[in-house]
């Protein structure tokens, strides 16, 4: 629906949006390829003025991500550096808002950055990056803070930290509880299935899990 109205109203910073879901949706269903054809067309149809400098941040934030996902650690810095590029520029020449959902800006692609190094094994890197986004993203951030939060969570768990998964987990929870989103809850659901594979006997885990079982709870009332 939302391509149709972009095509009927010749908005090409919608329809570049739209594909750049697209691409995230192709990518976190197991259609890695497709998610990085998506990402990449996108960009490119961004360029040349077709939409914000902003979007077209954003949109080379997204295929950072899942080069970063697909092991290409080359082509995800690239993206990364356009990103960046591209936001300089919007804060230049004052770019009109874009049309995605909440906000786009320093902070929030240096969450991606940290997620980014996450997924290509440099965990302790990513870690100050997330750290450092967390501080800069507003409290009103709910779902990009809790987002941080998951990815810093999954930092931890590879490094076998339990106790730092479970704590950045349940602030997640707790934004999630807030904004309700499923992919959000999925995420804390799995973080949770797999510290207890690791000791499910700890204080952290069980906290955890005593969460998760409250807030299904409240979700069926």
């Amino acid at each position: 629906m939302a391509l149709t109205a972009a095509t009927e109203t010749a908005n090409d910073d919608l329809a570049s949006f739209v594909l750049g879901v697209r691409a995230f949706h192709a990518t976190y269903r197991g259609r890695i390829r497709d998610g990085l054809d998506y990402a990449q067309g996108a960009a490119s149809y961004a360029a040349g003025g077709r939409a914000s400098n902003t979007t077209r941040a954003w949109l080379s934030a997204v295929a950072s991500e899942i080069f970063a996902a697909d092991g290409d650690g080359n082509r995800c810095r690239r993206y990364l550096d356009e990103a960046e590029a591209a936001l300089a520029v919007a804060a230049e020449h004052d770019d009109e808002p874009w049309v995605g959902l909440g906000v786009f800006d320093a902070a929030k692609l240096r969450a991606y950055r940290g997620g980014d190094l996450s997924r290509l094994g440099r965990h302790r890197e990513a870690q100050h990056e997330l750290t450092a986004a967390l501080d800069s993203l507003p409290k009103s951030a709910l779902k990009h803070r809790a987002t941080a939060y998951i990815d810093l969570a999954e930092t931890h768990l590879r490094l076998n930290e339990i106790e730092e998964v479970c704590g950045r987990a349940l602030a997640a929870l707790d934004l999630t509880e807030h904004t309700r989103h499923a992919d959000s809850l999925r995420r804390i659901k799995l973080l949770h299935a797999r510290a207890c594979g690791v000791d499910q006997k700890t204080a952290p885990v069980r906290r955890l899990g005593e969460r998760l079982l409250v807030f299904a709870g409240a979700g069926q009332q």
